[in-house]
């Protein structure tokens, strides 16, 4: 495992994330109101992240996959201790809220092909966030996001292997 990640990783999956957004801001830009309520709370969700999650983590103030860690030390001083259950349930309510708001609003807006698109650098953002970002970094096992990423992609040692 490593512990960096090269300016390419970082370049694809931020490139990802900020597509996901723009897809859904543009896709909801027809109701302007909804448009700003999502950008809103990308904001808020983007800064309460870095309070929550990056103030406490092993990148602080250093390179990491989606710029949290320096991001956050510009804004918060840092955070001892590990992260607790309630803050982790905010930042996965956040990433609930800020996922089914578009999906929702796209729905109803019958903007089904701006949906789809949504749905599809959505899926891209987390399968290469996980996959690239999650198995390198050294929070892996501490992060709900790396167990998860770990579940999903290492290889499961088959129990058979170990009688041959």
């Amino acid at each position: 495992m490593t512990e960096d990640w090269s300016r390419k990783d970082i370049t694809v999956i931020l490139g990802l994330y900020i597509a996901q957004i723009a897809v859904a801001f543009y896709g909801l830009s027809s109701v302007l109101w909804l448009a700003l309520i999502y950008l809103g709370l990308w904001i808020v969700f983007y800064v309460a992240i870095r309070w929550i999650v990056c103030t406490k983590c092993q990148y602080y103030g250093k390179r990491c996959i989606l710029e949290g860690g320096r991001c956050a030390a510009l804004l918060f001083k840092k955070r001892e201790g590990g992260w607790t259950n309630q803050e982790l349930n905010v930042v996965e309510g956040f990433w609930v809220i800020i996922t089914l708001l578009p999906i929702l609003g796209l729905y109803s807006l019958a903007k089904f092909h701006i949906l789809a698109l949504f749905l599809g650098t959505t899926l891209a953002f987390h399968f290469t966030r996980m996959k690239i970002g999650c198995l390198k970094c050294k929070m892996i096992d501490a992060c709900p996001n790396g167990r998860a990423a770990t579940r999903i992609f290492k290889k499961r040692s088959d129990p058979l292997d170990s009688h041959t």
